[in-house]
């Protein structure tokens, strides 16, 4: 099997089959044909065994296991990647307590990723302080082009994402939810595509039904349907950007009468 192929199955079937591809990931690592494909099976390995998981150390240790196989270059950005890795896991599970040794655009991205596990983890007030501490990082100020743009808006969603399917969601975890779906259209626009930026303003919309916010919840599903239809959105981003705008309309609309005094 080749290496692509690897990665793209164990990312179609890690979330439903988390502890199966975990235990087949030491084996991509010898599929690995040069050292750009080491950042991406690196993000698999601490996705899988950190958000879904929770096994911090057998994560630490299959990322370290990428450091003995011939592609592997030091200084390289495939060296960065395996640091920052082992960075957020370590992070998460307490066995780090300082990042101060990485840059600042690598510190804003160890603590998204690790806020990202926690809240998986249901460690949702350690989660929220570290998306806390990497915003007020990225405040100090980075460049367009710095991959933690990137970074903090695929955090900003993934916690989103997992916070709406929580069932019992606390008030902290609300608050969270909240701020990282803001998190993601701020810094879609910045490191996205509008297509990006059009899936962003969704899921605030999403978020805001969930958090019983209904009229933020219309609002953001409306400026969704004017980013698809501004830009020619294909046909099925259209339909459930129309779909969705037209039910939270109606819903809204009779949840609001009732809470008119």
């Amino acid at each position: 099997m080749k290496f692509d192929d690897f990665l793209n199955q164990a990312w179609n079937d890690h979330a439903t089959q988390a502890n199966q591809v975990a235990d087949k990931l030491s084996n991509g690592i010898n599929l690995i044909e040069n050292s750009e494909q080491i950042p991406q099976l690196a993000q698999l390995i601490t996705h899988v065994f950190g958000e879904h998981l929770g096994r911090w150390e057998d994560g630490v240790h299959v990322l370290n296991k990428l450091k003995l196989i011939p592609s592997f270059e030091k200084s390289s950005e495939s060296e960065k990647a395996i640091i920052r890795s082992v960075a957020s896991l370590e992070l998460a599970s307490e066995k780090k307590q300082s990042i101060e040794d990485l840059s600042a655009s690598d510190q804003i991205r160890v603590l998204a990723v690790a806020a990202s596990a926690l809240s998986e983890q249901k460690s949702p007030e350690k989660a929220h302080k570290f998306f806390q501490e990497a915003l007020e990082k990225a405040q100090v100020g980075i460049q367009k082009e710095d991959p933690a743009n990137r970074a903090l808006a695929v955090a900003g969603n993934n916690l989103a994402c997992s916070l709406e399917e929580k069932v019992d969601r606390t008030s902290i975890d609300t608050e969270l939810m909240i701020l990282a779906a803001k998190t993601g259209r701020k810094y879609w626009e910045i490191a996205g595509t509008w297509n990006q930026v059009t899936w962003a303003e969704y899921r605030l919309a999403m978020t805001y039904l969930k958090a019983t916010d209904l009229v933020q919840a219309l609002e953001h599903s409306q400026t969704c349907l004017e980013l698809a239809l501004e830009n020619a959105s294909p046909s099925l981003e259209m339909f459930l950007a129309m779909k969705h705008w037209r039910w939270w309309k109606g819903h809204a609309a009779i949840r609001l009468a009732f809470l008119k005094p």
